[in-house]
């Protein structure tokens, strides 16, 4: 449940914020799926580095770069979010 279910929360809440209600709009589809996949790569990275890291008791090159892409889709994911929120508090696309 706690990969699906956040992002139906949102999108419920978002839509019952919204003026139509009825759907989403192609660039507000956009900004959620980019949010999603965002969030859940960048978990899924960074548990990689982080098992990776605890197996082998040091930092390797792959170990850093699955980090460092984690941190890009965190920022990527998060600068989705505040649009969403934005969008979400003005109460309209």
């Amino acid at each position: 449940m706690n990969l699906w279910k956040p992002y139906f929360a949102v999108k419920e809440h978002y839509l019952a914020r919204m003026q139509d209600g009825r759907s989403l709009s192609g660039d507000a589809k956009t900004t959620f799926r980019l949010w999603w996949f965002s969030f859940i790569a960048s978990n899924v990275l960074a548990n990689t580095s982080y098992t990776q890291t605890y197996a082998s008791g040091e930092v390797v090159g792959t170990t850093a770069i699955f980090t460092v892409v984690s941190g890009i889709g965190l920022v990527l994911s998060c600068l989705a979010f505040i649009k969403i929120i934005r969008q979400f508090t003005a109460g309209s696309e």
